[in-house]
């Protein structure tokens, strides 16, 4: 495996632990307690930079954390189940899907950023929704970026 594809998923999984903490209403300090880390080693996880040991992500997975989502993209019901099976067959129902949250939430992007969400969006079969949180969680918006995250898209002008 390639460096540049070991950052690339570990940039994934960064996104994805960055929604899980967001999702259970954590700060980056109190999920670095959790995990037994350090809140700087928490802030690499998230932004790619390092990635978790085992043991760190077992201590998440006692509090509620979806490790396996945090892995591999998909999410587990209650009863351990892998939820709705989406499939996109191509690049295109990415696009469209990308598309219609970006017109949800009146953003325009940079062609870096339209890139990197398409990619997100048909490696992870994201859902709009989750789209829409990987675009809070990546991106920050609306003059509101989460933590550190610098805002890097506008809404567009009407």
């Amino acid at each position: 495996m390639r460096k540049d594809d070991l950052e690339g998923m570990n940039n994934l999984f960064g996104v994805r632990l960055k929604e899980e903490r967001t999702r259970l209403n954590l700060s980056q300090e109190e999920m670095a307690v959790i995990g037994g880390v350090k809140k700087n080693a928490q802030s690499n996880y998230e932004r790619g930079i390092r990635a978790p040991d085992a043991e760190y992500l077992s201590q998440l997975q006692g509090y509620g954390v979806d490790t396996h989502y945090l892995i591999t993209g998909r999410r587990l019901d209650s009863n351990g189940n892998l939820q709705r099976e989406l499939v996109y067959k191509s690049a295109e129902q990415a696009l469209i899907a990308v598309i219609n949250v970006q017109e949800k939430l009146n953003l325009s992007f940079t062609a870096d950023q339209l890139k990197n969400t398409i990619g997100y969006a048909y490696t992870a079969q994201a859902s709009e929704n989750d789209i829409e949180i990987f675009l809070r969680g990546v991106y920050g918006f609306m003059g509101q970026p989460l933590d550190d995250t610098p805002s890097l898209l506008e809404k567009k002008n009407p």
